[in-house]
């Protein structure tokens, strides 16, 4: 069945098998989330009930509290009376004894505090600066102008050698202003509730033909798709504008993979040419 994605009008290919009308899917592309329309000649979903008018509750007003009642939120309250202290299992000790302590505790914990803070500032002082910045903060800094295009997904049942496959390809497009080089993806298969059964990363470059896909073992397809040749062929000096395309398969794909997910990875400058 085909679908197209009512945001970013990608095309899917969603096997007859798994297309249910109304289940959500998510665009690859553009992350939309939208359900699979009905299917044609399909009579029309019924109308939901009323839902009943729901009172509403009362609403009661909160007098403000006075300056006296603002405490810390975890701080003991002791009260002169003999009911705390028998509550505190404190019969014999005298009252000023108990906030004496309490006092101390609390200066002992700001201390504290005020210690691992200075070691803190310290250890940061002395490094010359805050830590760098988190890791998937700078890849997507490192591919924000690098877009997925053509992305499809569809199963492959007919390979006698293999059994049943899961392939999803498209392309990557540059559109940074400068050349660009070694492309890698990370293909992630989704249940029905978004939770992750399988990822696969996969460098650009290596898109194989649907004989292939029915006639080779499942060594041969490994290392067709992992062509260190064809790979620095066809994913160097990608010109601003320019494209490459890329092929994942999950050989023996779990059961319930509904959905998936294509995200960009990593990327490389070319070299500088050399100086003759």
């Amino acid at each position: 069945m085909i679908v197209h994605c009512p945001s970013c009008e990608t095309q899917f290919s969603v096997p007859d098998e798994l297309y249910k009308p109304g289940r959500k899917a998510r665009c690859s592309s553009c992350a939309h989330v939208f359900p699979l329309p009905e299917l044609p000649g399909s009579a029309p979903a019924a109308p939901p009930e009323p839902v009943p008018p729901v009172e509403p509750a009362p609403v009661f007003s909160i007098p403000e509290p006075l300056e006296d009642d603002f405490r810390e939120p975890d701080a003991p309250i002791y009260e002169e009376t003999r009911d705390d202290d028998e509550k505190l299992n404190l019969p014999g000790k005298p009252k000023s004894k108990v906030k004496r302590v309490a006092v101390l505790a609390a200066l002992l914990i700001c201390l504290g505090a005020a210690g691992y803070g200075g070691y803190t500032f310290y250890k940061l002082w002395r490094s010359g600066g805050p830590p760098p910045a988190a890791p998937d903060t700078a890849q997507q800094e490192l591919v924000k102008n690098l877009a997925l295009a053509n992305v499809r997904q569809y199963m492959v049942a007919n390979n006698e050698r293999v059994g049943r496959m899961a392939v999803v390809e498209g392309k990557v497009i540059n559109n940074f202003t400068t050349p660009k080089e070694l492309v890698r993806v990370e293909v992630t298969l989704y249940d029905d509730k978004g939770n992750v059964l399988a990822t696969r990363q996969q460098y650009c470059g290596v898109v194989l033909s649907l004989f292939q896909l029915q006639v080779l073992s499942r060594d041969e397809l490994t290392k067709a798709l992992e062509n260190r040749i064809e790979i620095l062929m066809s994913n160097v000096n990608i010109k601003p504008g320019g494209e490459v395309p890329f092929m994942t398969v999950f050989f023996d794909p779990p059961q319930g993979a509904l959905e998936f997910g294509v995200k960009i990875i990593d990327v490389k400058d070319p070299p500088p040419p050399s100086k003759k």
